[in-house]
């Protein structure tokens, strides 16, 4: 589990100082006005912006879509008004992979298993196009990465546990209608230990051929998790952990300290929890943000299955069962619900024989996805 301290604004590294120490671990200056991008980007929304690869857009607020509680497209305009790409994505920044935090919290002899992942992609795709793009399941690196003076970013992506090339005609890729995608692994990842999920590209946003790639995240200031770390009281060193993150070059930055963006990307593991009548008394769960699952049981199920949850503080929380095309069978909404843990019913009478997923949204941040059996 993460020590969890939240470090005041006072500690949070500026732009100019950020740039500052990439230029001596790398030689470049990463991201530089992306505050006055996104407002820039948040007047433009709606409307039609010309993109340097040639193709015309409208970028458009998400709201109440699936995975989320009002996802954006993500879309950052320069001050001059060219466009930078989309944040999580193909951009002017160059960035190569995005990936996303998930907590494990180990008990007795359990593990957690990824079947697959859900997305919610924006952008277009060319008809021609042959671009691909990889799934990605990392460990969390145990080494630190410099910051600025006395400061260090922590638990960035690691070693690569699953990588998989999925097409990007198979994303969902449409802007005005984005569609929610499950992309199923073709072997579950096994993991006793947290994780980061995403996904990596290979290709220049200079040399695009008309197509635009990037997920989806909630508006700024829906990402609760972020702005976390702890000091060291000895050595007074104070280190902050990463959550959403992108990498450029060989360097992983983070979303809310190197951009200001306090997002969650629209992504979600499918955990595969072992079966049972019963709630183990001790088995592995996975955190994202301000929510925790534990599973449901019994799974499979024929006639109803109770989810189990907690939230680390007061929210409203969604539950979407879905199949595995992504259609939305049924929504359960649970608001102004206390913090701790919470359980939920769901009946499964009318439902055929087979796999599907529930999805559960933390308005205040945070989207798991898992398996739900259904037998007749």
């Amino acid at each position: 589990m993460r020590k969890l301290l939240l470090v005041s604004a006072a500690c949070a590294v500026s732009f100019a100082g950020f740039a500052q120490n990439a230029q001596i671990k790398n030689g470049v200056s990463p991201i530089k006005n992306v505050t006055s991008e996104r407002t820039a980007r948040v007047n433009l929304e709606g409307q039609t912006a010309n993109k340097s690869t040639g193709v015309t857009d409208t970028f458009t607020y998400l709201t109440n879509y699936q995975i989320g509680q009002a996802f954006d497209s993500a879309t950052i305009y320069s001050v001059a008004g060219v466009d930078s790409g989309l944040f999580f994505g193909t951009n002017a920044y160059g960035f190569s992979a995005f990936g996303e935090y998930f907590g494990v919290n180990y008990l007795a002899d359990t593990s957690v298993k990824i079947a697959g992942v859900f997305t919610l992609f924006v952008g277009r795709v060319q008809t021609s196009s042959t671009k691909t793009i990889n799934f990605k399941v990392w460990n969390v690196d145990a080494d630190s990465t410099l910051f600025s003076t006395k400061t260090y970013l922590i638990e960035t992506p690691g070693t690569q546990l699953y990588s998989q090339t999925a097409s990007i005609h198979d994303l969902g890729l449409v802007l005005d209608t984005p569609s929610i995608k499950y992309t199923a692994f073709n072997s579950l990842v096994t993991t006793d230990s947290s994780f980061y999920l995403g996904y990596d590209i290979n290709y220049q946003f200079a040399n695009l051929g008309g197509d635009t790639i990037g997920l989806a995240c909630t508006r700024d200031t829906f990402g609760w998790g972020h702005g976390q770390g702890y000091v060291n009281n000895t050595t007074q060193d104070t280190f902050l952990f990463a959550q959403t993150v992108m990498r450029m070059g060989t360097e992983w930055l983070e979303a809310y300290w190197s951009a200001g963006l306090d997002v969650n990307m629209s992504i979600a593991p499918y955990i595969f929890f072992e079966g049972g009548n019963v709630f183990p008394v001790s088995a592995a769960s996975v955190s994202n943000r301000n929510l925790t699952i534990f599973g449901n049981y019994p799974n499979p199920a024929s006639t109803s299955t109770i989810i189990k949850y907690s939230l680390g503080k007061a929210d409203n929380v969604t539950i979407q069962i879905v199949d595995l095309t992504g259609r939305v069978i049924n929504t359960i909404s649970e608001n102004n619900q206390s913090a701790g843990e919470h359980t939920v019913a769901v009946d499964v009478t009318n439902m055929a024989a087979g796999n599907y997923a529930y999805i559960i949204t933390a308005k205040a941040g945070g989207s798991l996805a898992a398996q739900l059996s259904v037998i007749k």
